[in-house]
């Protein structure tokens, strides 16, 4: 299995059992946040104009995979696995019915949670920054409601790899009528999602994005159907050595 350093004396640093009860909130200040659990998971997401510690989004998440040419190396759901007795963790909502990382080392020095995934079967090093937006002396962009990302992936081996990863979130509004729709400009690409037929000043309006400042293929809906259809056609689309297609409906 792969390592990595760590300081044994630092206080900061989070493995195997001291990660079970981890929920590093990220979001801007009095503006809501998202918990990062100690396993990865997107946790207690109090995004909602009230306290929601202990909420779920649906399944959203981070993924990665790594492919050589057209060949698809390996592809797992950035989270670890849950830490015994589970703490209530455990609904088909974690994404751990998918392959992936054995663990991690969690590091959260706020504003930033750096969590370091480990696992020898993945082809390369994967390390996740989380951070709020966060300036001293300056409140109102450090009450931005955001949740920043960097996704960082380092090749292993000694053959040349493409990495690409992937961002997941269900619709967070609680109301029956949603939209989801592609955005891009100024060099950034999402999913806008919204509520629809409810008024902007309603406590139950929502207005959520998901972006990257990169060439992004977006996807605004996975496919309808039956049982665990959605989810397992999305895996199968993305743990594969194609590119994501859009999906409207």
């Amino acid at each position: 299995m792969s390592t990595i350093k760590t300081d044994t004396y630092n206080t900061f640093t989070y493995k195997k059992d001291r990660q079970r009860a981890i929920s590093f909130p990220v979001g801007g200040l009095g503006s809501g946040s998202i918990g990062i659990a100690g396993n990865g998971c997107l946790i207690d997401w109090q995004v909602y104009n009230r306290p929601a510690m202990g909420t779920r989004n649906g399944y959203s998440h981070f993924a990665v995979k790594a492919q050589a040419g057209d060949e698809l190396l390996d592809a797992r759901v950035l989270v670890s696995d849950l830490a015994k007795p589970y703490l209530g963790q455990v609904d088909e909502r974690t994404m751990l019915g998918m392959p992936h990382f054995q663990e991690l080392v969690f590091e959260g020095k706020y504003p930033m949670a750096e969590l370091s995934f480990l696992d020898e079967r993945f082809p390369g090093r994967v390390t996740v920054r989380y951070y709020n937006p966060f300036i001293p002396l300056n409140d109102r962009d450090s009450s931005i409601p955001a949740l920043f990302a960097d996704i960082l992936v380092e090749n292993t081996t000694d053959r040349p790899i493409t990495y690409t990863t992937a961002g997941i979130i269900t619709n967070p509004c609680q109301s029956s009528f949603t939209r989801n729709r592609f955005r891009e400009g100024n060099g950034i690409r999402g999913i806008h999602f919204t509520t629809e037929e409810i008024d902007k000043g309603d406590v139950s309006y929502s207005d959520f994005t998901l972006a990257a400042d990169s060439e992004a293929a977006c996807q605004e809906y996975w496919f309808r159907g039956n049982w665990r259809d959605h989810v397992e056609t999305y895996w199968r689309e993305f743990a594969s050595a194609k590119t994501l297609l859009k999906r409207p409906y």
